[in-house]
């Protein structure tokens, strides 16, 4: 079965990637408007994706031009003509002042000179990355705050740029609004939009003092609280945000700090810029499956986060590959769970949960029983494990998690289908090369009956993990190369403005985003 499955959102009611999705509101959020942008890239160059225009006369601007097969480019200011892209010949500025860098849709400005570059009236530290975004003024040497308090030639403003993403890449940018909000934005400059969903907006950003590149969800308290009536939800935000908090694991996408303000949250996450663990295997990997010498330590990360949860009572209760992230593309990349906004505290391992959370491709038995009561198989599990369901739907979606890692294609054409999945269906040319042992432990995942299923203690310990039958193909890595893989532990990445395809944590248009509070990933 290939990798795409339609949900239907009135069947669905968590289902946030309807054309319904409510869109923050420009003039309440926004700087500028998308009108200002579209009228400021008519008549622009083909291939322009972004503009430092000069707010003043005699100073030069500069284009961004897209070439294929080029993912960064770099434009530099500075005194010297052979140098610099743009050149300002004044005595005050260093003869290469300040670069902007493009790394995909991504820009950032680096000061590169000790007298002085202002991003508006902030000065910047000397050698960090801070991400560039939509009408950000660029000055040198003199800060405008100053000139414009106090006019004098000696203090005027004499080289200044207005920063502008063009065609299809135009975005607008977050600007404070609510006094209550200082005390974040002292410390981070947003970026670009990453994704959007019901109540929530979240975008890349950058930490003023380092450059440390992280991802902030912004949750809108006034639309969380609609979506919360209107589905009847108990989610409490300050219980959900206490959880994120607790979770502290290389493995797991980290909170790395919160500001709770009058009129929203804002949840700050550590950057994974490696995409999501669906992209790779349907990109980068062509559709074909992950290599099982590349799969098994890559697996082995998701069953050590999830293990943390399950130590900690935490039902994720959304695990897909969507939801798994990556810090990087190729050796060195680290897989971390993202996504908790479903994730409940199980007093009992069996059972606990009630609600209908999770995304369809991936409801263990257990979750369908609950929506298709009156199938004959669905009244058997009722009947034996009751209405509440526990740890044990985690280990149902690992098992589908691995089976779509190896063979890139899903185990059931429909919903109804997972209660006969004994045995598991490896029919297709792929699970010919697939191990006894892997097929083994997919199978034990599997089972329609939650108590019967693997612990993810059990899962560590299980021969596939443990072993080397599959070999050791792929990215170059010998089958238990795990180390290779691994990097260092998966510290957040400081100041490199996301070298490698998408971006996330960031906020998804599917079951699980704002569905809940968590971390989210977007498609």
């Amino acid at each position: 079965m290939s990798l795409s499955i339609p949900v239907d959102p009135d069947e669905f009611p968590f289902d946030d990637s309807s054309q319904q999705t409510q869109q923050f509101p420009v003039e309440e959020y926004m700087g500028g408007s998308q009108e200002e942008f579209s009228q400021a890239s008519q008549g622009t160059p083909e291939g322009v994706v972004a503009r430092l225009n000069a707010m003043l006369h005699g100073v030069e601007s500069a284009d961004f031009i897209a070439q294929s097969g080029r993912d960064t480019e770099t434009i530099s200011i500075g005194r010297h003509r052979d140098r610099n892209q743009i050149c300002v010949p004044d005595s005050r500025v260093s003869g290469v002042h300040a670069e902007i860098i493009r790394r995909g849709e991504h820009f950032f400005v680096v000061n590169r000179s000790q007298n002085g570059t202002y991003l508006g009236s902030r000065s910047l530290p000397v050698d960090v990355e801070i991400e560039f975004s939509q009408s950000d003024e660029l000055s040198l040497v003199v800060n405008p705050d100053r000139a414009r308090r106090e006019p004098a030639p000696r203090i005027a403003v004499f080289a200044q740029w207005r920063f502008q993403v063009l065609g299809p890449h135009a975005d607008s940018t977050p600007m404070r609004r609510d006094g209550t909000e200082r005390e974040f934005f002292k410390k981070y400059k947003l970026g670009r939009r990453l994704g959007e969903g019901t109540f929530a907006n979240v975008l890349s950003a950058s930490r003023w003092e380092d450059g440390l590149w992280v991802a902030v969800k912004i949750v809108e308290r006034r639309k969380f609280e609609s979506w919360r009536l209107a589905q009847n939800s108990r989610l409490a935000p300050d219980a959900e945000i206490q959880t994120l908090r607790e979770v502290n694991h290389k493995n797991c996408v980290r909170l790395l700090e919160d500001f709770t303000c009058r009129d929203r949250f804002f949840l700050v996450f550590e950057m994974c810029s490696g995409g999501d663990l669906f992209d790779f295997i349907t990109k980068d990997l062509g559709g074909r499956g992950v290599p099982e010498g590349l799969c098994r330590p890559l697996f082995r990360m998701i069953v050590e986060g999830l293990h943390y949860l399950h130590g900690r009572k935490l039902a994720h209760r959304d695990l897909k590959p969507e939801n798994i992230l990556l810090t990087k593309r190729g050796p060195g990349m680290v897989l971390k769970i993202s996504d908790f906004g479903l994730a409940r505290r199980i007093s009992d391992t069996a059972g606990g949960a009630q609600t209908f959370a999770g995304t369809p491709a991936y409801f263990a038995p257990e979750v369908i029983a609950r929506r298709s009561p009156h199938h004959e198989a669905a009244r058997s599990l009722l009947a034996q494990n009751g209405i509440s369901y526990g740890l044990p739907v985690d280990l149902w979606c690992l098992g589908v998690v691995l089976y779509v890692m190896l063979g890139a294609e899903f185990p059931f054409e429909g919903d109804l289908d997972v209660f006969s999945a004994a045995p598991i269906d490896f029919s297709s040319p792929v699970w010919r090369s697939v191990s006894d042992s892997a097929k083994d432990l997919i199978e034990n995942l599997m089972r329609v009956n939650p108590a019967e299923r693997l612990t993810t203690a059990q899962v560590l310990e299980h021969c596939w993990l443990r072993g080397t039958e599959g070999g050791g193909e792929g990215l170059g890595l010998s089958a238990d190369d795990t180390h290779v893989v691994q990097g260092a532990e998966g510290e957040p990445i400081e100041g490199e403005g996301g070298d490698s395809g998408m971006v996330g944590p960031v906020a998804e248009e599917g079951e699980g985003s704002d569905a809940e509070m968590g971390d989210a990933t977007m498609q």
